[in-house]
């Protein structure tokens, strides 16, 4: 049985470590949405406010331990969960809403942690509140749900209500800041003095206390004022309410958590500890009540705890310090997880962990020995954690610092091997990549942004499908289903869904058109039946914005609101009133999808609906879009752009527009032309490898050689390595390495049958393993560097069954059924054989030799056409 240590400070100031089975972390899946709320919202007698710290305490008697304890939980926003002084849910909630009204709860099975006699249960809430950000839309209202239903004693239910005690944390300060100790004198409270700007684009403020005081910040002066001190005084900089920025914007919410060991008790989750003196909770309402109103199951499972484990570098850590310091923790990969430290230390010692340049927290100590580790995650971006040691006045001894990996809870099932090292190196930091950037919903990157921007998700899920086990999958699900129910009421979507920032419609055609894809990786029939209208409803909105000849034309941009973007990158000609080649293009392959779609799902009338729009663009499209150099960027009033770049061309192919004629030159195109960003470049891929497989590595090699070299365990934002060094859009190498090389693809909706058509190109050896709905694919190729003999490998997993292909383009002599062998034996020989075990020929096309094949280890060989 797995197990991972839990954590939270103790009276004595050392964390508890706790083995808790891991099981016991994953959501209790329930068949339907529970309806049935008896208890409240509750919290304290204000309605927030943000960035508050709240303790939340019940005991409750049980007659016996119970067989089954259900427990349903929201909050507003995180919360830490203790059952009889044991964490059992570490960073519970979503800091996302299902969509623009309702809110998130969580269900868990407590039973295993209740026992017969008294009980405690004990919850730390964090309500955040504050401004709306890309992606997470907080309330100003603080809160916390409890509902749990028990099976084999009594009470068979226990609500949270009025009746709960409940305190603020005044451990947990509010605020960003810097901070100066002992000051006398005068003090100037502006950047420079105190080393740079704690809030950046927020109006800061000076504040003082009594040296050493454990006592509130009083504001004594505004920013660029300089203040006289009447005693020496420990001294902030900053701002008591706002949130930290990320680039002059509030992309994600980012409070920094400080926590003041020398204030309040600790001990406070604990059966024993006196709460006589706290408050009785306010109640809010039974839900669906405002501001939350409907509640929704998460779907996706609690966090997954790697352990604590030492830093690379722990031997060269200092025993002890006598001065201010800073101690750097160097870690292997860019992961997400929260900062661990143990000291013995005088009280008010400053110890700010840093993780990347766009958040921190702050512990500040009491006097002895301690334990402490962050509750807000961070990611690793650059590879190490920073211990700032400051108003270090006595000696500190260092005892222990570690780090927690957390992460989404899912298995990596998926690899790949190549004779190309830089190839398997992208391979891994795609996987790298795609990790860091989904937790509680699908990021664009971690530490900058956390927008679930479109764009970048449609690849996430895309190469999740190469990557993760089925949870992976639930995280898709989920994605969507924010998408589509925060739709407008003109069809358009939110690009950061389900935040009301963005409106892309580029990245929006993407995002639906990949719906499709998702069906048939996941044989999902449920989710697009039921989200399928919201689909129409979106198609409807693409189409009104359709000129006569049925090409879309870019609306008038309306800053983030509308904002016609189409891809970073370079030489891009985007202009409001055009017909958009990629726009056009994107809209065809989304028309193509809603066909499938509709006819899957029984919605046969829609058909017809669908077909005729895509008939009237791909009629007009060469029109409006070929010349003889290649397909241009867009056309405005009957006036082609002067621009063409890879990614226009890249998707005329993708729609299926290029015919015979027109592909040597499009071909010359994407082989001359590095004008997409990594978000575009998949697309650009994509379609290359249609083309010429092996001028596809080519380009893949030459766009990502800076990537691949890079120090960074991720991949970055922009060519050649620069900007934020962990964004999803540039992992789509996976999906192509995994799908179009290796080769393998559904055909059947839930990969009931499949495909394994490799295409290696210039490469000698590829193997890999997928994952599927029916079990884990494990195939391989392996050529001879002369071209001959040829290998192919498959174990096909059960209620599977496989079309696979052996490439006739390898080799400098044909290959024909007579060359080959299965499992050894000449497969003409012993056809009849072969077919009751499983294997029957299937095809011949110009390009591949084709088997059917049913479960089971097939191994396949070619001699050399004289049969030797």
């Amino acid at each position: 049985m797995t197990s991972f240590k839990t954590k939270y400070p103790n009276k004595l100031g050392k964390f508890l470590l706790l083995l808790v089975p891991h099981f016991l972390f994953q959501t209790f899946i329930a068949n339907a949405q529970f309806t049935d709320w008896k208890a409240n919202w509750i919290w304290t007698s204000q309605k927030g406010p943000n960035n508050t710290w709240v303790d939340i305490r019940k005991k409750i008697h049980l007659d016996s331990q119970p067989s089954t304890a259900i427990a349903r939980i929201a909050a507003e926003n995180k919360y830490w969960l203790f059952i009889n002084d044991s964490l059992v849910v570490n960073d519970g909630g979503l800091e996302v809403r299902p969509d623009l009204n309702n809110t998130y709860y969580d269900e868990i099975d407590l039973a295993p942690f209740l026992h017969a006699g008294e009980n405690i249960i004990c919850a730390l809430v964090w309500h955040k509140g504050g401004p709306e950000c890309y992606t997470q839309r907080m309330l100003a209202d603080g809160g916390f749900l409890f509902d749990m239903q028990l099976t084999g004693t009594k009470p068979q239910r226990v609500v949270s209500d009025k009746t709960w005690k409940i305190r603020v944390d005044s451990a947990f300060l509010r605020g960003a800041f810097r901070y100066k100790y002992n000051v006398t004198g005068s003090i100037l409270f502006s950047n420079d003095p105190f080393g740079g700007d704690p809030t950046a684009g927020v109006e800061k403020a000076g504040y003082h206390k009594p040296a050493g005081s454990t006592g509130p910040w009083i504001r004594c002066a505004r920013e660029n004022e300089t203040f006289t001190l009447s005693q020496p005084s420990d001294v902030a900089y900053g701002n008591s309410e706002e949130p930290l920025k990320q680039w002059n914007d509030n992309k994600w919410l980012a409070y920094p958590v400080t926590f003041d060991a020398r204030i309040g008790n600790s001990d406070w989750h604990q059966l024993s500890f006196d709460d006589s003196e706290w408050s009785f909770a306010s109640e809010k309402g039974v839900p669906p009540v405002a501001p939350w109103n409907q509640l929704k199951h998460r779907t996706i499972p609690f966090f997954k705890d790697h352990g604590l484990k030492p830093f690379l570098n722990e031997a060269a850590f200092p025993t002890h310090i006598t001065k201010d310091t800073v101690i750097v923790g160097k870690l292997a990969l860019n992961i997400q997880g929260t900062p661990y430290l143990k000291v013995k230390a005088p009280a008010g010692v400053n110890i700010r962990m840093t993780l990347n340049d766009f958040y921190y927290q702050d512990y500040i100590t009491r006097e002895g020995l301690q334990a402490f580790e962050c509750l807000a995650w961070q990611n690793s971006s650059q590879h190490k954690v920073e211990y700032h040691f400051t108003n270090v006045t006595d000696e500190v001894e260092i005892i222990e610092l570690k780090f927690r990996q957390t992460s989404y809870n899912t298995e990596f099932i998926g690899s790949f091997h190549s004779n190309d090292e830089n190839l398997n190196t992208l391979w891994e930091k795609c996987r790298n990549t795609s990790l860091v950037c989904m937790r509680d919903y699908f990021y664009d990157c971690p530490d900058r942004e956390r927008g679930q921007w479109w764009g970048d998700v449609s690849e996430q899920i895309l190469y999740s499908f190469y990557l993760y086990d089925q949870e992976s999958t639930k995280m898709a699900k989920k994605a969507y289903r924010e998408l589509m129910y925060t739709q407008k009421e003109d069809g358009s979507l939110y690009t950061t869904a389900p935040g009301k920032a963005f409106n892309l419609p580029d990245q929006n055609i993407a995002a639906v058109a990949l719906f499709w894809k998702y069906y048939l990786y996941t044989g999902d029939k449920a989710l697009i039946e039921e989200l399928y209208p919201y689909a129409k409803k979106f198609v409807q909105k693409c189409a009104s914005t359709a000129n006569e000849d049925g090409m879309l034309i870019l609306e008038k941009s309306a800053g983030w609101n509308l904002w016609n973007w189409i891809d970073w990158g370079n030489n891009r000609d985007v202009q409001d009133g055009s017909a958009n080649t990629i726009c056009n293009a994107m809209y065809i392959h989304l028309l193509s999808s809603m066909i499938n779609i509709a006819e899957v799902i029984g919605k046969t009338s829609d058909i017809n609906y669908y077909e005729a729009l895509r008939q009237k663009v791909q009629a007009n499209f060469d029109r409006y879009f070929w010349r003889p150099e290649g397909y241009v960027f867009g056309n405005k009033d009957g006036i082609q752009s002067e621009v063409i770049d890879d990614r226009s061309n890249a998707w005329a192919v993708i729609a299926n527009m290029v015919g015979p004629d027109k592909k040597e030159k499009v071909l010359e195109v994407l082989k001359t032309k590095y004008n997409a960003s990594p978000y575009q470049e998949m697309y650009v891929e994509l379609a290359m490898i249609e083309l010429d497989a092996t001028e596809t590595l080519h380009r893949i090699r030459n766009r990502f050689s800076e990537m691949i070299s890079s120090w960074s365990s991720t991949l970055w934002e922009e060519f050649p390595a620069k900007n934020s060094n962990n964004h999803a859009w540039s992992a789509g190498p996976v999906y192509l390495l995994g799908g179009y090389y290796l080769g393998i693809k559904p055909i059947k909706p839930g990969y009931l049958e499949f495909e394994f058509m490799p295409n290696p190109g210039d490469l000698t050896s590829i193997s890999g393993s997928v994952p599927s709905p029916q079990g884990k694919i494990t195939a391989g190729i392996e050529v001879a560097e002369n071209g001959q003999p040829i290998a192919q490998h498959i174990i096909v997993p059960n209620n599977s069954v496989c079309i696979m292909g052996i490439p006739k383009s390898i080799g400098k002599d044909n290959i024909s059924l007579e060359n080959i062998r299965v499992n050894s034996k000449k497969f003409l020989k012993k056809r009849k054989a072969f077919a009751k075990k499983g294997v029957q020929f299937y095809e011949e096309t110009d390009a591949y030799i084709k088997f059917k094949l049913l479960p089971g280890d097939w191994s396949f060989s070619v001699n050399n056409p004289k049969g030797k």
